[in-house]
């Protein structure tokens, strides 16, 4: 169910956040980050150990987020800052630019 909640929220409303994970507001203004100033290097840092992220299969996998989201992944050290965290579920949200 969470992850069609997730899938549903995230093609309706590029806005939308989760102020249970977030410390920002419900809806949050997107940010200026891109595949290349941020989410590109969050992937190779922290997915790409185990996964073979690309922008592209970001975009088709409706996973990735309600997996980062729920701090499943990764599953060990080093993890994303919860700030991080927020950002990238925000691009993800935005659209993934």
């Amino acid at each position: 169910m969470p992850i069609q909640v997730f899938t549903m929220l995230r093609s309706s409303c590029s806005r939308w956040t989760d102020p249970g994970v977030h410390d920002g507001p419900k809806y949050a203004q997107c940010t200026p980050d891109t595949w290349s100033s941020f989410a590109g290097k969050f992937f190779q840092d922290y997915c790409n150990r185990c996964h073979g992220f690309t922008q592209q299969t970001v975009s088709q996998d409706p996973n990735v987020g309600p997996e980062i989201q729920g701090r499943y992944m990764p599953p060990s050290s080093p993890k994303p800052s919860t700030a991080d965290v927020s950002r990238i579920l925000t691009w993800i949200q935005c659209g993934e630019p």
